[in-house]
């Protein structure tokens, strides 16, 4: 199965994005880290530029966003998204949403949460003194290298 990986999404995507991402009934899972992050980085919110949309957090400047979808735009399907930034040695994960319809704790290797993570040690591993992917939902690390 071929996967598609995106930074910012077409504006056609923002209610499915909404609902995964603000309305996902898995959020209780971590309900207090999530508050506890909100309060440090920010409420999340959908930014639309040149009709392309983006999640910014207020109290962060530099948050990346990592879409997954079944297949390429319009067509689609948004599977998860992550919010990440890079804090000296370690990348950071602030916020992570599976669509419902994708099982969360599915521990294989077609769990989104594991294509997620593969993609981004992707990414961070060609980035000199990025080492580690830090979830703070759980404050799991992974190495990269």
């Amino acid at each position: 199965m071929e996967h598609f990986f995106y930074s910012s999404l077409p504006e056609e995507y923002k209610n499915e994005l909404e609902n995964i991402f603000y309305f996902n009934k898995n959020q209780y899972i971590f309900r207090s880290k999530i508050e506890e992050l909100v309060e440090i980085f920010g409420v999340p919110e959908l930014k639309t530029k040149n009709q392309k949309i983006k999640i910014e957090l207020a109290k962060i400047i530099t948050v990346q966003n990592l879409f997954l979808l079944t297949e390429a735009p319009p067509d689609g399907k948004l599977i998860a998204v992550l919010i990440h930034f890079r804090n000296n040695d370690s990348a950071e994960v602030i916020h992570l949403a599976i669509n419902e319809d994708f099982s969360i704790l599915n521990n294989t290797i077609s769990s989104p949460l594991f294509i997620l993570v593969n993609k981004l040690k992707q990414i961070y591993h060609q980035i000199k003194g990025v080492n580690f992917i830090n979830f703070l939902y759980n404050n799991t690390k992974i190495k990269i290298h």
